[in-house]
């Protein structure tokens, strides 16, 4: 199966607060807010994705594009224009009935953000999945991040950002 989108976003205006606590220093965890209003210009995303299954295997790939610029008032500056082209690319293989391993490598970079982590964000996982049944599964996954590019909560990391993670991801299920 391979096809496409695309869409379009119109010019949009919408009210924002920005909020910020204060990391170290004197006025270590002091909130500071600012009101404003953000303006997106009109946005283009063309997406185009492919799946292959045969037998036990897949292989799965999307890629997609956003390309515009937004307008901060009243809230500290931000880089105004984005190119942000997020990827991935991803195999299974059902090593019995119930059984499932697999791999996957996502990737987005911003071509107008200034180089440094905050330019990318890359997630490599592996994964494994049993089905209990048709409608239970348990699903594990170990991801290695690399980067700050995809909008980390700066307010839930004081200590700032790493820019290398690894996470370790259990699931149960359902599905019918």
């Amino acid at each position: 199966m391979i096809g496409a989108s695309f869409l379009r976003l119109n010019k949009s205006d919408s009210p924002l607060v920005d909020t910020y606590i204060v990391p170290a220093g004197a006025s270590k965890g002091v909130t500071i807010t600012t009101p404003g209003s953000m303006t997106f210009n009109a946005i283009d995303e063309p997406q185009f994705f492919a799946r292959y299954e045969k037998n036990r295997f897949m292989v799965a790939a999307e890629y997609q594009r956003a390309d515009g610029s937004l307008l901060l008032n009243g809230i500290s500056s931000v880089p105004n224009r984005f190119d942000q082209r997020p990827w991935y690319v991803m195999t299974s293989y059902k090593l019995t009935e119930k059984l499932s391993a697999g791999v996957y490598d996502t990737q987005t970079v911003n071509h107008q953000a200034a180089l440094g982590p905050a330019r990318y964000f890359k997630d490599w996982a592996i994964s494994g999945r049993y089905d209990f049944n048709q409608f239970v599964y348990a699903k594990a996954e170990q991801h290695i991040t690399d980067g700050t590019a995809v909008g980390f909560d700066a307010a839930l990391n004081p200590n700032g950002l790493k820019t290398t993670t690894k996470l370790t991801v259990m699931k149960i299920g359902v599905s019918f």
